[in-house]
């Protein structure tokens, strides 16, 4: 019998967890090593998110702060950004480049909906200017507005500040393991030996 993929498995404390911290802080960091099922976690939490009435956007992180605040200001037609939070029509203006116009634009053309964004790969994509972009966005803290990182590595920010300040929360590996309990539960519903497949089940299993 073939492993379990993670996101096959439900994992209802993961998702809870996950959306009760977007909904309470700017910035969200879920760490993790490969095959945790981080991004299959983070699209579930999208989905979810989506029924209650947010703006998902999920994107790969860029490498550069001017992608980056690009993306903030550009449509997301193909990425599900369905409210298009823009400087103006035809792309980036130099509104979008001065970071204190940039955040007013950002916050008035938000329109009042609650939003997600999703960076996914964090690890590979860090730079001082795009960490700096990112911790800038998670002190302001836009209200309905969250970023959701998505990393192998520990990010490079000022994480033990940005905790005490109350807008940012981060997850370590143990929030997507499966318990004990839980594997030897998916494995009698399987009619599977517990002992025969605890590693196909208890071992992160996104392969």
């Amino acid at each position: 019998m073939s492993p379990h993929r993670i996101k096959e498995i439900p994992r209802k404390h993961v998702l809870n967890t996950l959306a009760e911290a977007v909904k309470s802080h700017s910035l969200v960091i879920l760490k993790s090593p490969m095959v945790y099922g981080k991004t299959a976690a983070a699209r579930e939490l999208g989905e979810h998110l989506k029924r209650e009435g947010y703006l998902i956007c999920f994107e790969t992180t860029p490498s550069n702060a001017d992608d980056l605040r690009t993306l903030f200001c550009n449509p997301y037609q193909e990425s599900g950004f369905a409210g298009s939070v823009r400087c103006k029509e035809d792309g980036e203006s130099d509104a979008c480049r001065n970071m204190s116009d940039f955040l007013a634009t950002f916050r008035e053309n938000l329109g009042g909906r609650p939003v997600l964004f999703i960076l996914d790969d964090y690890q590979s994509a860090q730079s001082p200017e795009v960490n700096g972009l990112i911790e800038i966005m998670a002190r302001e803290s836009i209200p309905g507005f969250c970023i959701l990182l998505l990393s192998r590595d520990r990010p490079i920010l000022p994480i033990e500040d940005l905790l005490l300040s109350n807008n940012t929360a981060m997850f370590t590996p143990e929030l997507l393991s499966l318990s004990e309990l839980v594997t030897e539960t998916l494995c009698a519903g399987n009619g599977t030996d517990y002992q025969e497949s605890v590693a196909a089940f208890w071992e992160p299993s996104e392969r």
